[in-house]
This record gives C-alpha cells, structure tokens and sequence, in this order.
C-alpha cells in the first residue's frame, strides 16, 4: 500500500498551476491525490478475494478506470449506492483503518465526489452493470488543461482529448 499511495503522487496526480489572478495560482492535478488514492484503496477494501482476477487500473488520455472483482455486496443496491455500506472483508476493511489507508467508514465516496468536483474533474461514475466486478470512472481535470503561463502550458492544452481535432489547437 505505500507503493500505492507513492505510485498514485508521483506517476498519476501530476500538478500544475494555474492563474487565477495576476498575483494568485491556485494548484491543479490532473487526478487528484486523495480522491483517486480513495477509489483504489475502496478497490483493494471490497474486491472479492474469492476471485483470481486482478484489479485493475488503467489509464487514459481522457480519464481513469479501477475495476475489481466482486460487485455490490450485501445491503448495497446501486439504489442506495453510497447511502449504504456493508463489508464483505471486515478484517481486511478494520485493518486498513487501524493502518490509516481510509478514514470514516461510509464517507469516503462523499469526498472523493467533493474533490473531484473542485479539481475540475467533474463527477466520478460507478459501473454497477457488471455482475462479477465493479467498475469506477475518473475524467481528467478540465482545469488542468485551461491555459496557463508560456507556451508550455499551450502545448499541454494541446494534448487534452477534447483539443486533439481541432484544428484551431494544433497549429
């Protein structure tokens, strides 16, 4: 797990600034550290060790997919998907709190939500469609590609997925 946590802050939530006045920046991840650190921690919590498949994380240019085994347990409904929370590895879920890897039980979706908002990222989308496994989305920061300082930072707006056909953008 501090492989994990060293993974998602060096490779995955890369930072920038951006202007927000002419004597103020504020700071932007592409993914942020916590919200995205959360969602694979919550893939490691509730995953079905019954199962052989791994989890899975993939990244692309435009957004973050994390997809374990086991789909919704117990209580948990996608109706009352994060309202309600029930453990299938309880041992694993007291340990990993003992350790200090999640917080509060039941609150973390609410402030990965929150900080994806803020960063820009919109909304992460859960997947409750697949029976064996569950799947979560996590979009890249909008704000991480608005223009910034120099041309370094037109070159990164260049790249961004939405930019990539538009003529205007790729001179």
């Amino acid at each position: 797990m501090p492989k994990i946590d060293t993974f998602i802050e060096t490779s995955v939530s890369i930072k920038r600034p951006i202007p927000v006045s002419v004597l103020r920046e504020e700071i932007v991840s592409q993914y942020p550290y916590w919200a995205t650190r959360e969602l694979l921690m919550n893939a490691i919590m509730h995953r079905d060790y019954d199962s052989n498949a791994p989890i899975q994380f993939y990244e692309y240019d435009d957004r973050i997919e994390i997809q374990n085994p086991g789909g919704l347990y117990g209580k948990v409904s996608p109706i009352n998907f994060p309202n309600v929370s029930d453990y299938r590895n309880p041992f694993i879920a007291e340990a990993m709190k003992v350790l200090g890897y999640v917080n509060r039980f039941s609150r973390g979706v609410y402030r990965v939500q929150k900080e994806l908002q803020e960063n820009g990222n919109g909304e992460a989308m859960f997947d409750f469609s697949l029976h064996t496994a569950f799947r979560v989305v996590e979009n890249v920061s909008k704000k991480y590609f608005e223009k910034g300082f120099g041309t370094d930072t037109q070159e990164t707006s260049r790249k961004h997925p939405e930019n990539q056909n538009n003529p205007t953008t790729n001179n």
